[in-house]
């Protein structure tokens, strides 16, 4: 399948551990884009006992095969994960630079799982990965949070 990168990121906010996997590309062509495989790896990997705001639910971000290409209106990510207000299968659908910029650093998906015990970010920028603390902009409003970490 031409245009996937072949590599999903994964976070674990309890641990701090950043490794990455194979994307499967069987999956990717059985749940053709970011909608079906986020559902699919939501089904696979969180149970129907886990709460939306517990440690065990994840965030599970995926581009689809599109993402990065000329093609146009190609820039979404789609973000699956079970809802707090219903505690079913929540899907949303994020524009923007974020599925491109991911897709660039060489990643198709990004699955963020537990719970930090202080306040972090996740820094990204082609291999280099780690998740970088946060304290200092704790509290501040999109647009300062935004420009601190552009700062950082």
């Amino acid at each position: 399948m031409k245009n996937i990168m072949s590599k999903i990121l994964r976070v674990n906010l309890s641990t701090g551990k950043i490794s990455t996997e194979p994307t499967d590309f069987n999956m990717v062509e059985s749940f053709y884009g970011g909608r079906g495989v986020g559902i699919r790896m939501l089904w696979e990997e969180v149970g129907p006992e886990v709460t939306p705001f517990s440690p065990q639910n994840k965030l599970i971000f995926f581009t689809s095969p599109l993402v990065g290409t000329r093609t146009p209106g190609a820039n979404k990510l789609v973000l699956t994960f079970k809802s707090p207000l219903t505690s079913g299968c929540f899907i949303t659908l994020c524009g923007g630079y974020l599925a491109p910029e991911l897709r660039f650093a060489g990643y198709d998906g990004l699955i963020i799982e537990g719970k930090s015990e202080k306040p972090v970010y996740l820094y990204i920028k082609d291999d280099e990965v780690s998740l970088r603390d946060a304290s200092d902009i704790w509290g501040k409003s999109t647009r300062e949070t935004d420009r601190a970490v552009k700062e950082k």
